[in-house]
């Protein structure tokens, strides 16, 4: 176990990669983070698991006064390859930040010097992740074609409608409900036909 100073985390309920950081993301500053090294299989069942430590293992962390948090116990995670940032209550993982480029290349080289840590837990759950797999932004514009295509429809804008449906089918219908619940069912298959949609829609200032 070692200490990290001075990191900027990102804690969500999934970790965003640090090129896909937002300006008004709830982004922390941490001045003084406890570093453990692991197996990779731990990181593994972090991602793909909800998982319960041992209160063996988080006795020993240090909780932290964070603006909206609480009062949380925070540290860093790697296997040597990749870190990550947890936030954790009641032993479960409440959030995971990955880390800035430079950052973590520190932090890799600080745990070369680490011993590794044996983590006792218990798997919960899997997690349920997005089918289609989609990245950050790809998911914001799918939020925002989902409400254009209802404001369309709750303003009677059918017109729009209509070319939109030509647009991503090539064919043409003027049954505006058919058109509206086969656009909004579409999106569970989110693909690059609805991103050319949003640009319409962006280009031409449309609800």
């Amino acid at each position: 176990m070692g200490y990290i100073y001075d990191v900027l985390l990102n804690f969500n309920k999934q970790p965003i990669e640090y090129f896909l950081w937002n300006d008004n993301d709830n982004i922390k500053y941490v001045k003084k983070i406890m570093l453990y090294k692991v197996d990779t299989d731990v990181l593994k069942d972090i991602l793909n698991y909800e998982i319960e430590f041992d209160s063996s293992f988080t006795k020993n962390i240090p909780s932290y006064e964070m603006n909206g948090l609480g009062s949380p116990k925070l540290l860093l995670l790697t296997d040597g390859l990749i870190v990550f940032g947890l936030i954790i209550k009641n032993n479960k993982i409440e959030s995971i930040s990955r880390m800035l480029l430079d950052e973590e290349y520190e932090v890799l080289q600080a745990s070369n010097h680490l011993e590794y840590t044996e983590v006792k837990y218990k798997k919960l759950k899997e997690k349920q992740f997005d089918k289609n797999n989609l990245t950050r932004l790809e998911k914001e514009n799918k939020i925002k074609l989902e409400e254009k295509i209802n404001n369309l429809y709750k303003k009677n804008k059918n017109n729009e409608l209509i070319y939109l449906y030509y647009e991503y089918t090539g064919f043409e219908n003027n049954n505006i409900d058919y058109i509206y619940n086969y656009l909004k069912n579409s999106l569970k298959d989110y693909n690059e036909k609805h991103n050319n949609l949003l640009n319409i829609l962006l280009m031409t200032n449309k609800d």
